[in-house]
């Protein structure tokens, strides 16, 4: 929902790793953020387009890791929609990104109003995205009638989109686990 809609919920980053998502540049010749790379498949028939970032949680420093955004045949010249998404939410947030010198893909404006100082700008939070889901929520009156849509977290996408690939696939666990960067296989299977 929101902004965390944009890509989170289909490939299942932790709130905090969409929130420490570096900006280092877009890449004028693809159009996309220079931490998204596009990586051959073993045997050359797939080009994966692959998420630099980091893992937070149980680490005692964030470690830098990759997440599969999606795949296209070699030479073919598609473009996955959640690598769509990051690129479009790369060029929205260019403006403030330099404002305020943040050096990350989300950015936080805190002000109610347009921000006129770079001091009002600062690299998104989770908390930022936990409130922003909660308002969206309450914007739609569909939606928070029911109990169960209070309670949303941004925990809740990364089950369901465990959920989607088990229930497609039951031999996806092991890839799933090293998607989600899990310690141990049980994480997820527990999860």
């Amino acid at each position: 929902a929101g902004k965390a809609g944009a890509f989170g919920p289909g490939h299942g980053l932790r709130v905090s790793e969409m929130a420490g998502l570096p900006y280092i540049g877009a890449d004028n010749g693809v159009g996309m953020p220079k931490n998204i790379e596009i990586e051959q498949t073993f045997d050359n028939e797939y080009e994966m387009f692959v998420l630099r970032g980091f893992v937070y949680k149980h680490r005692p420093a964030p470690e830098p890791v990759g997440w599969v955004l999606g795949m296209r045949p070699s030479g073919s010249d598609c473009i996955p929609p959640p690598v769509k998404a990051i690129s479009i939410m790369a060029r929205l947030y260019s403006g403030w990104r330099k404002f305020g010198n943040v050096d990350r893909l989300f950015v936080a404006l805190n002000t109610r109003g347009i921000p006129y100082s770079p001091a009002q700008l600062s690299p998104i939070l989770s908390m930022d995205f936990n409130a922003a889901q909660r308002r969206w929520v309450l914007a739609h009156p569909e939606l928070s009638q029911h109990e169960i849509a209070r309670t949303i977290s941004t925990q809740m996408w990364r089950k369901t989109f465990a959920r989607h690939m088990i229930r497609t696939n039951q031999n996806l666990l092991p890839a799933l686990s090293r998607h989600f960067k899990h310690m141990a296989i049980s994480m997820t299977v527990k999860g």
